[in-house]
């Protein structure tokens, strides 16, 4: 039997707790392995607006779906209770029942699901059940009561398939929220056509996995974090549980908050998507707010919002850029936090990407929510700057403790054949290494198993990414060279030339535009590569949506029927099938440090299923040896663990980058007093190297 609730939290539901624990007991005997227990779940909303909670829900492949009312008390001391508790019950079994009859999948004609459904109500404190009841529901005030429930019922032999109770348990989650198919045209003659792989994959996405639903199930009392690798998971389970609470608390003021500004509409929808699952209406705006962190007097952010809360005056980009020699963000927050004592001013508060905030954007935060209720996702590796969580007490205080910590392990962006090229070229296993992690738990925390070497100078490391933590769906039906290229050239053109026609193929082999994504991670030349890319794909009649030319980075990601173009830093926290990864040669053109292997990892990580990378002459070279040295030794990561000079020599080239970046803003600061920012710009064109002229 499968408990779909922490530990921790079933233990405050005594009554539950025994019933759970009797039927783990007797799970074999009366064929309840494969069940799937649910406490205070689901969550539905009726017309009226009245919130109702599930007791308990057992769903299991031969006893259909099961709803438990508790009555934690005696007839005698409370019978009105009782009949409450019968009526919740009916109206929950009714929510349900009507949920599952519009899934075509489950329904055995217009009116009747292809399963059994039941319900009862489990009275322990019921000494006599020789009364009249207000309705036909069965009450058991007793475990052997409860165990003859299954028993009568053990007899039949019927039981769903597999594939049917995944779709029922999907259905129940709300599990339906998390992706919406997209149509796909393809020929069923091929086996490999990109389409339907892209669908199977999207069919396969469309269930959670047990430990996002000990992400999002609790509801949130004092702070958790999440965390785990890009494409885990994490922004699901933030949106679920974003919805599941405004479903649960409907006038409670919620917060979400992200870092990037292009990510706004997605997470609009899918925390809509989430919550249309358990209500007909959509959320209330008013009371669940998405922000993004800063914000000013055209648009609503955290940090302005929170200056206005508290009549102190909100420092503005421009104002502090030079004020201090790090973040500007993290400067205003330090600069609000010792400035004012911070009052609430949400119930609840869900950061995403908290990997890039600042620690006082986190703390600032963590004091804007009442009782410290907030929940931050973080990615393990999403930048090889920072490769592991630092500690809430790091963060947040020494004083303070997570309610839950929560890992997701399990990767379903990425077939394992990118997510390991990534790493490898991120790391620069097979160059010159950039950035390490220290031993064997921080690679298996991000999902990876070591098969040999104790990380100590010299050692031979041998690290391998098990098929069952990554989505095996493409991975088991293409190749590794299928999934993963790198391809030089020797002319722009010739760049711009192949790319296209390899988009124009990927449409025939199924996959729609939208399904696509070409990034340019060469910053000098992004505008000639993307209008380049542009007018190519316009005279093969296929529409593209540049999101360059997008400055304030609100509007949609991905356009329907539209292939995306971008630069990897507007990429960031997106995704798609198929992604091109455009002027490497770029990147390795100096050292190819931490920076840009972080650029290039960032960028690999975005496709959910191939990924083409390019680059014109010597440098991009060095880019497609790296690749090809990784899918060689695929599915493992092997390298020599570097010596103590040598790992002090890569935090060294760490605080060197962050001082030369400091002397180039210094450096600016000084033109902008004698050069109009049109002057620099004009500036900076002329010393750029055009890709596009020959």
């Amino acid at each position: 039997m499968h408990l779909n609730i922490l530990q921790e939290v079933l233990k405050k539901y005594p009554i539950a707790e025994d019933l759970y624990n009797f039927l783990f007991q007797i799970e074999t005997d009366v064929e309840l392995t494969d069940c799937e227990f649910y406490l205070n779940f689901p969550i539905y909303n009726n017309l009226e607006g009245q919130v109702f909670t599930t007791d308990i829900l057992l769903i299991s492949p031969k006893y259909g779906v099961i709803v438990v009312g508790l009555f934690n008390d005696s007839v005698e001391n409370d019978h009105n209770n009782l009949s409450k508790v019968e009526m919740k019950s009916n109206k929950i079994f009714s929510f349900i029942y009507s949920k599952l009859l519009r899934n075509d999948l489950l329904r055995s004609s217009r009116t009747d699901l292809i399963f059994p459904t039941e319900i009862f109500l489990f009275a322990p404190l019921i000494k006599n059940l020789n009364f009249q009841s207000t309705s036909d529901i069965e009450i058991y005030n007793s475990i052997d009561g409860v165990q003859s429930f299954f028993t009568t019922r053990n007899d039949s032999s019927s039981r769903l398939s597999e594939s049917l109770f995944l779709e029922l348990k999907s259905t129940i989650e709300g599990a339906k929220g998390i992706i919406r198919l997209k149509e796909r045209q393809f020929s069923d003659g091929k086996t490999n056509y990109k389409g339907r792989l892209a669908n199977l994959t999207e069919s396969q996405i469309a269930n959670f996995d047990q430990k996002q639903k000990d992400g999002f199930m609790p509801i949130l009392d004092g702070l958790q974090r999440i965390r785990g690798l890009a494409g885990s998971g994490k922004t699901v389970v933030l949106a679920m549980k974003a919805a599941l609470m405004h479903l649960l608390y409907p006038d409670a003021r919620i917060l979400y908050t992200f870092y990037t500004r292009s990510l706004y509409q997605h997470i609009k929808r899918m925390i809509t998507r989430f919550y249309r699952q358990f209500d007909d209406r959509d959320p209330d705006w008013d009371k669940l707010k998405i922000m993004h962190a800063w914000g000013g007097k055209s648009q609503e952010g955290v940090y302005y919002n929170a200056c206005q809360f508290h009549n102190m005056e909100s420092l503005t980009f421009s104002s502090v850029k030079f004020k201090s020699n790090h973040d500007p963000f993290d400067f205003v927050c330090n600069d609000l936090l010792s400035k004012t004592t911070i009052l609430p001013m949400y119930d609840y508060v869900l950061v995403d990407e908290g990997q890039d905030f600042p620690d006082s954007f986190i703390r600032l935060c963590v004091k804007l929510a009442r009782d410290s209720r907030v929940v931050y996702a973080y990615d393990e590796l999403q930048t090889i700057f920072q490769i592991k969580a630092p500690s809430p007490k790091d963060v947040i205080g020494p004083d303070i403790e997570l309610s839950s910590d929560i890992v997701l392990d399990k990767c379903y962006r990425n077939p394992r054949e990118i997510l390991l090229c990534a790493h490898a070229l991120g790391f620069g296993i097979y160059g010159e290494i950039r950035q390490m992690l220290e031993n064997k738990e921080h690679w298996e925390d991000i999902g990876y198993r070591v098969i040999r070497g104790n990380f100590q100078e010299g050692d031979e490391i041998i690290i391998e990414r098990p098929l069952e933590n990554s989505l095996p769906i493409i991975s088991n039906e293409q190749s590794k060279e299928d999934i993963v290229q790198c391809t030089v050239f020797s002319e722009f053109l010739d760049e711009i030339n192949s790319i296209c026609l390899g988009i124009e193929k990927d449409i025939d082999d199924g996959l729609r535009p939208d399904d696509i994504l070409v990034i340019v991670v060469d910053d000098r030349n992004a505008r000639d590569y993307l209008s380049a890319i542009s007018n190519k794909l316009a005279e093969k009649d296929i529409a593209s949506n540049n999101i360059h030319i997008d400055s304030y980075g609100i509007k949609d990601f991905q356009q329907e029927g539209r292939v995306t173009l971008s630069t990897v830093h507007k990429a960031k926290g997106n995704e798609a099938f198929m992604v091109y990864i455009v002027g490497v040669d770029s990147l390795f053109a100096g050292e190819a440090n931490v920076r840009e292997r972080n650029i290039l990892f960032s960028a690999m990580t975005r496709a959910k299923g191939w990924v083409r990378v390019s680059g014109i002459g010597r440098t991009a070279e060095i880019c497609s040896q790296e690749i090809n040295k990784a899918l060689e030794n695929f599915p493992y990561l092997r390298f020599e663990y570097p010596s103590g000079d040598e790992l002090n020599k890569i935090k060294r080239d760490l605080e060197e980058k962050a001082i030369r970046k400091q002397n180039a803003e210094r450096a600016l600061e000084k033109a902008m007093k004698y050069f109009s920012v049109e002057e620099i710009q004009e500036i900076l064109a002329q010393r750029s190297i055009n890709k596009g002229e020959s």
